[in-house]
């Protein structure tokens, strides 16, 4: 990313880059902002940080977006995230398996994230903007998911997930026009069809 930022800098070219919303790590308590402290609490989320660094010093016109939790059928999908795994355990095994539930999430379907990528090359500006999407705990996510598929949902909570944090986008839909057209329901029948075509 620095050789990169570099380069961009030297030829003055427009860097547009994929950071995340952990880089604040666990914020129960707050809507974050681009203002928020920063307080990455993974190796993934220090390397994302060090990269930002590396731009804002070496490249004069980028645009840093911290991204929520991704979602939604793409064509190397990720079956790891919070949402595309509980659809795909939903549509497999009639069940979702939630560790807690109660922590909070920025999610976002990955089409609306494509389109603010597009529209970050028409628009003369620079700066790091959150794109979170929509707020959810995770059982409420669960719970979206079992009324479209018809499910069972098993709470743990004997493996409860620290990771709690909502985001605030609104500079992005301010500065971009950014919206979260695409929600869980989308996803989920997204999926469900691809379920039946395969």
């Amino acid at each position: 990313t620095r050789r990169l930022a570099s380069l961009c800098g030297k030829r003055r070219l427009k860097l547009i880059f994929s950071s995340t919303c952990s880089v604040y790590g666990a914020r129960p308590n707050e809507i974050i902002t681009e203002k928020s402290k920063i307080a990455p609490l993974s190796l993934y989320a220090m390397s994302k940080l060090i990269a930002e660094e590396s731009i804002k010093k070496n490249c004069s016109d980028y645009v840093i977006f911290r991204l929520g939790t991704l979602f939604g059928l793409s064509s190397r999908m990720r079956f790891d995230l919070v949402i595309n795994k509980f659809i795909t355990q939903a549509i497999q095994d009639k069940k979702i398996t939630v560790y807690g539930g109660q922590q909070r999430r920025p999610f976002v379907h990955v089409q609306d994230i494509a389109t603010i990528f597009i529209q970050a090359f028409d628009h003369d500006v620079n700066g790091i903007y959150n794109v979170g999407g929509t707020n959810y705990k995770i059982l409420d996510s669960a719970e979206i998911i079992k009324k479209n598929v018809g499910c069972n949902i098993i709470i743990r909570n004997d493996m409860n997930d620290q990771r709690d944090y909502a985001v605030d986008s609104t500079l992005a839909e301010r500065t971009f026009g950014f919206k979260n057209g695409k929600n869980i329901e989308f996803a989920v029948e997204a999926l469900l069809w691809q379920d039946r075509v395969v």
